[in-house]
């Protein structure tokens, strides 16, 4: 049986690391976005593999490529639009396995290559087995253009490889817009003319065409656009000569301002100032040649606020302008007193008692609290006449004792 040698993996990869360590751009067998500068190397690796049943010894590879669609080329150290450098990797170190070829892998096949060809007399792939080579390399700046696409192989002078994969790069390239366009178009104005008129005609229109430009662009790339589109219209005056116009006066029109106003005692209102409200005064005017239009001062009447207040005892109110009267507050006052007692017993003031107050005539509790540590209590706010106390302490009966606000009486 013949060898029948196969490319069917592909990966590109970071220039960074090492051979057996280095990064990805894509997933394998995927074709990346052109997301490096020129100044950038990468890497390519392709598997070998052998499927034809025969051992395939001393293979040699020679790396070429084709731009859009041209001849095939093998990529060398001076090769135009790509070409083999001095990355990350050994000339003739050889390739760990990192792509996905089956059977026996050529550990010792010398598959690193910075000059774009790899293997030889080292590269002997077993029989269904498999090898890796990897090249460095970088395109060329000046040899393409954005949006060439190159493509990738690898051919040997030993056996003929069927390429089962089409490792492929569409080339990004930065683009530097152009200046915008700018039409001038000069104002030939048409004028009538009559003795001692200066006329000054406007200024010339300036119409700016903006450059709208097609971008292809990709990571790193700053596109600036041009100026935006500006269209200036000149002024052409309609001019009736020997009229004078004399502008009206505005109108102004004054609302009086009516509050609504609810007060209670103590309350000091001031209304606010009238409203006013201003009509723009915007003539038509007919010009001639030296006249001077001087527009009139808007009118103003201001009406005087005379608010009607109802008002009550204690209320202060300041109208404008208005009158104010004030009436005088004479209260009813009811005279109250404050209770102050002293509970005791034959030991002496009990301190912490409970007391109960009484009404005499109603025998109705009025109120309660609770001596102080000398036996007084209090009851603020009760007014004179007779009341009844009971003091409750230690669990003792209540006691009662009638008394008037003008006597001092405890519970013996």
């Amino acid at each position: 049986m013949a060898v029948n040698l196969h490319c069917n993996h592909f990966r590109f990869g970071k220039n960074e690391l090492a051979e057996n360590t280095h990064g990805w751009y894509a997933a394998e067998d995927v074709s990346p976005s052109h997301t490096w500068g020129f100044a950038s190397f990468f890497l390519l690796r392709l598997n070998e593999q052998e499927t034809g049943g025969t051992a395939a010894a001393d293979t040699d590879a020679t790396f070429q490529y084709q731009k859009n669609g041209g001849t095939w080329t093998a990529i060398t150290t001076t090769s135009a639009n790509v070409k083999a450098v001095n990355g990350v990797l050994t000339n003739g170190g050889n390739c760990t396995k990192r792509l996905s070829g089956t059977g026996t892998f050529e550990t010792t096949g010398a598959g690193q290559t910075e000059d774009g060809t790899s293997g030889g007399s080292a590269n002997d792939i077993a029989i269904n087995g498999c090898s890796e080579t990897e090249c460095a390399l970088q395109f060329v700046e000046a040899d393409l253009a954005n949006g060439d696409i190159i493509n990738f192989r690898i051919i040997s002078p030993d056996w003929t490889v069927t390429m089962d994969v089409a490792p492929t790069i569409s080339v990004v390239k930065s683009v530097t817009p152009g200046v915008s366009a700018a039409v001038l178009v000069s104002y030939a104005p048409t004028v009538a003319l009559s003795n001692n008129k200066l006329i000054t005609p406007p200024v010339s229109d300036a119409v700016l065409v903006a450059y709208a430009l097609t971008v292809a662009v990709s990571d790193n790339k700053v596109v600036t656009p041009s100026v935006a589109t500006a269209n200036l219209t000149s002024f052409i005056p309609a001019v009736v000569l020997g009229t004078v116009v004399t502008p009206g006066l505005t109108a102004t029109e004054l609302a009086a301002y009516e509050p609504t106003v609810s007060v209670s005692y103590g309350t000091v209102i001031t209304p606010s100032g009238s409203e006013v409200t201003l009509v723009a005064y915007a003539p038509s005017i007919a010009a001639s040649d030296n006249i001077v239009v001087a527009v009139g001062l808007a009118e103003a009447e201001l009406y005087s606020f005379y608010p009607t207040v109802t008002a009550t005892e204690g209320l202060c109110i300041t109208p404008s302008p208005s009158t104010a009267t004030l009436v005088s507050f004479a209260p009813t006052a009811t005279r109250t007193y404050t209770i102050v007692r002293i509970a005791k017993d034959r030991y002496g003031p009990l301190a912490g008692a409970e007391v109960y107050l009484f009404d005499t005539d109603t025998k109705t509790l009025q109120a309660t609290t609770t001596t102080g540590s000398d036996g007084i209590f209090r009851f603020p706010g009760h007014c004179a006449g007779q009341q009844h106390f009971a003091v409750l302490f230690s669990g003792t009966s209540p006691r009662r004792a009638g008394v008037t606000p003008d006597t001092v009486v405890g519970t013996e």
